[in-house]
């Protein structure tokens, strides 16, 4: 039996022409999606299971199943979100502790969950003995701590020092338990009762300590100046190669206890026990943590950009960071032109790209020592960056880069003008700042004048490109007014003239918003000539990021490096929480709020990656639909700048409507259907009577998911059918198809404009059938809504305008949520006039804007 039309079209592609894009931000919390990679402090393989293996980051723990190959979050519950110690406990599967700044935690499940944290002041190393798992060894403040009952609680033994830098257990004697403390190597015979010093060492620091599995009274030190082993389980050393060289990790072979891996500025291997050592890479700057996989000897590497692993022996390495989103992100911009589209430069100065709300992240080659990035506000895909070696521009949005200017080296920070593209200025290093006026082809001085100033901090006003702010080193905030030709300095009421961050109100370039180190957020709303504290609510004194809202000026965003984000609706007078999602602890750099969207967060970290939100809250400006699952907000932007959120209504249980200017002037109509029955989907569905960017975003209450829909500007609204927009419930099942049937009962006609205008339309589900009529609703007096089957079930929305004052014409404009065959007529009863609009069967509600349709004005 041939399926009808309708179904045909619905269960099909997406037939929207507006954008749909998935996205990685979740509903009303944060979450992270990358760029994979980031500083590992730690590498770990359970002991029953050596294809499990766990690494600490400054953005939690992450756990791979696969030897390496692929990495989830194990963070849930953490304490705080940088782990540098782990201990596995090899008799009681899944049972793993870690080491934070706010404590020692345990978790049963392999990290899907953790306890609260035990031992809670600042602890230093971590050891477990394996004899006997529940006995465990840790420190605060230089004091070695024993528990006995897996963490639950614990006992202060002996003092060491003022700083404990590792503790490690003799596997074959775990009475012996060595510590080194910032006075040097100790040692305990007596599972940690007493300690004595061990042999001396000829190094001050002392880094790491690796125990031969197989002669445990062989043991290998690291020091900032080389190596060092005893033979005599540490009554005495010796120099043992790699002098000079600050030793991060070692590792030995359990398959051949004679090589020995060592991690300095790069990855050197003994095949003698350290008598003499090859550098196998020179890559791995900055990496602290060495594995070796006890069941295959595939060697790894945490590195400052993530997990690397080499299966032969070190001749070759390839990264293994798939899911761990822990980059230190430096800069973060979103793309005002394109929805979803971001770029950040991460760990190694390079620039990642995500065309999906920071979903997934691809590398950006042939660029790179990139410190600040910009987007032309003018055209789609020009991209530029300021390197170490000047500045570079990308007229493909980032496929291939040229070098604009090499003599502006050591720029930091970038900014265009807004409305005049060709003006640039950048930020640099012991130059402040400096202007181009040719779109960064030559540049000359613009200031301010302070000898070896460096500009860290560069802002153009949105609502006056002619002012400007900028802050650095030495310490002040300037500002200029007549385009960077003049400064005068500004941050005389502040307590600190180190400044974090500065922020300009985008409607008003007289209110700012200043972060001085260490004091509470200021503003100002003469333009900086007077400051007044602005932070009731804020539980950390140092601000890192300051955003305020394109669409609404009252709503801010700030942000601290390791307290969290906090959100102001007063403009700054009083601050709440706003970091649900994110790790306790995480370190939040800056907000970034989407240009257009502004309901899309986006925060960058070190050691987290880029995070995102999707910030929906119930209450006014939200549509809540389906007994209230999904979230619908609706944004829109002119071509001259102006931002906004769209005003919305719910008409049914599933449909609502937007306006954006005048309450009475509807501007979109979306409905969300459940289609779980037939493709185990929820479907949307919507329609314009607009040519401003339109952004719609839709979240699940349930899942947490989100979806994003954008009209770009200038163009018609394109109608939306989505049929598989979001997922139902974890196993729906299809049932049959239920059989439509037409509302039953005569069309009575709807009267617009007073009673002048009268509509009526009728609508077919098959080439072949009969036409039936179409039921409908007024909305206001000049617009009304249709429906075929259900009045639940929004069809169409159809408005006339009066428009005699611009072309002496009556407007009709129409929208429609259907691919049915149908027809509406419009007719003028004072004249007679009449118009019939059709939409053909099995195509996407063509839009109805018609601005000829009726004369008789006057």
């Amino acid at each position: 039996m041939r399926r009808p039309t309708l179904f045909r079209s619905l269960l099909g592609c997406c037939l929207a022409l507006a954008l749909a894009c998935p996205a990685r931000a979740a509903l009303n919390r944060w979450s992270s999606g990358g760029p994979f990679g980031g500083q590992i402090l730690e590498l770990e393989f359970d002991p029953a299971d050596p294809a499990i293996v766990y690494a600490g980051t400054f953005g939690g723990v992450f756990r791979s199943e696969d030897h390496g190959a692929t990495w989830t979050a194990a963070s849930s519950g953490l304490a705080d979100a940088a782990v540098g110690e782990f201990a596995v406990d090899p008799d009681t599967p899944g049972t793993l502790y870690v080491v934070t700044d706010r404590g020692v935690q345990r978790s049963l499940d392999r990290g899907i969950s953790w306890q609260l944290p035990t031992l809670t002041l600042f602890p230093d190393g971590l050891a477990l003995d394996p004899s006997n798992p529940k006995t465990l060894y840790s420190s605060t403040f230089g004091t070695i701590q024993k528990s006995t009952n897996g963490g639950a609680s614990w006992l202060p033994r002996q003092k060491l020092g003022s700083r404990i830098s590792f503790i490690e257990i003799d596997p074959l004697d775990p009475a012996a338990i060595f510590a080194a403390s910032d006075v040097g190597l100790f040692r305990s015979l007596d599972g940690g009762s007493t300690w004595n010093p061990a042999g001396p060492i000829d190094a001050e620091f002392l880094i790491t300590l690796e125990i031969d599995p197989a002669k445990s009274q062989v043991l290998y030190v690291g020091t900032e100046d080389g190596i060092f082993k005893s033979t005599d389980r540490g009554a005495s050393w010796s120099r043992q190669g790699l002098a000079g060289e600050t030793i991060e990790d070692i590792a030995i072979d359990p398959s051949s206890p004679s090589t020995l891996l060592a991690l300095s500025n790069g990855v050197y291997r003994s095949t003698n026990a350290g008598a003499s050592w090859t550098l196998l890479d020179d890559r791995f700057l900055n990496s602290v943590a060495l594995g070796i996989d006890p069941s295959s000897s595939a060697w790894f590497v945490g590195s400052s950009d993530g997990v690397y692993k080499s299966t032969d022996r070190g001749a070759s390495w390839f990264p293994s960071t798939v899911g761990i989103t822990a980059s230190a992100v430096n800069d973060l911009i979103v793309d005002p032109h394109r929805p979803g589209v971001l770029y950040a430069t991460a760990s190694n100065s390079s620039i990642y790209k995500s065309g999906d709300a920071g979903a997934s992240w691809n590398l950006l080659q042939g660029i790179s020592l990139v410190n600040a990035l910009a987007v032309d506000p003018k055209t789609p895909s020009v991209l530029y960056a300021g390197t170490g070696r000047g500045l570079w521009r990308s007229q493909d949005a980032g496929a291939t880069w040229v070098q604009v200017n090499a003599a502006e080296g050591n720029v930091v920070q970038l900014a265009v003008d807004p409305e005049n593209p060709s003006t640039m200025y950048l930020g640099k290093t012991l130059a402040g700042v400096r202007k181009s006026v040719d779109g960064g082809l030559n540049w000359s001085p613009s200031g301010p004048d302070v000898a070896g100033f460096s500009a860290h901090l560069l802002v153009i006003a949105p609502s006056d490109p002619q002012t400007l702010f900028t802050a650095g080193f030495p310490d002040g905030l300037f500002k200029s007014a007549d385009g960077g030709a003049t400064w005068v300095e500004i941050g005389g009421g502040l307590p600190s003239q180190e400044i974090n961050t500065i922020a300009v109100d985008p409607r008003d370039a007289d209110v700012l918003y200043a972060a001085p180190s260490g004091g509470r957020i200021h503003k100002s709303t003469d333009g900086g000539a007077t400051w007044f504290p602005s932070g009731n609510g804020l539980t950390f004194s140092s601000v890192e990021g300051i955003a305020v809202d394109p669409s609404d000026s009252s709503r801010l965003y700030a942000s601290n490096s390791g307290l969290g984000v906090f959100r102001s609706t007063n403009g700054g007078a009083s601050w709440t929480r706003f970091d649900e999602g994110a790790i306790p602890g995480i370190s939040v750099q800056d907000i970034v709020i989407d240009p257009v969207n502004p309901y899309l967060l986006y925060a960058s970290t070190f050691g987290g990656g880029v995070l995102a939100r999707a910030d929906l809250p119930p209450g006014p400006g939200s549509l809540r639909l389906n007994d209230g699952r999904f979230l619908v907000a609706m944004s829109w932007a002119t071509g001259q700048g102006a931002v906004g959120r769209g005003h919305t209504q719910a008409l049914t249980g599933d449909t609502g409507y937007a306006w954006f200017f005048q309450e009475s002037n509807v501007e979109v109509l979306l409905k969300v259907l459940d289609g779980c029955g037939l493709n185990g989907r929820f479907w949307v569905f919507a329609a314009g009577l607009t040519d401003v960017r339109t952004d719609i975003t839709v979240g699940d209450m349930e899942t947490g998911a989100i979806k994003i829909y954008h009209n770009p500007p200038g163009q018609p609204f394109q109608p939306i059918q989505d049929t598989s927009a979001l997922a139902c419930a974890p196993g729906t099942g299809l049932v049959a198809l239920k059989k439509l049937s037409a509302a039953s009962g005569p069309s009575e006609p709807i009267l617009l404009r007073n009673g002048r205008f009268r509509v009526t339309a009728e609508f077919a589900i098959s080439p072949i059938a009969d036409h039936h009529p179409a039921q409908g609703a007024l909305l206001t007096d000049d617009a009304a809504y249709l429906w075929f089957f259900d009045q639940n079930n929004v069809e169409v929305f159809l408005k006339v305008v009066d428009g005699c004052a611009l072309n002496g014409r009556f407007w009709v404009f129409a929208a429609g949520l259907t691919d049915l065959e149908m027809r509406i007529t419009v007719e003028d009863t004072k004249t007679g006039a009449s118009k019939v609009y059709t939409n053909p069967q099995g195509t996407a509600f063509r839009p109805v804007q018609d601005t000829s349709a009726f004369g008789g004005c006057g």
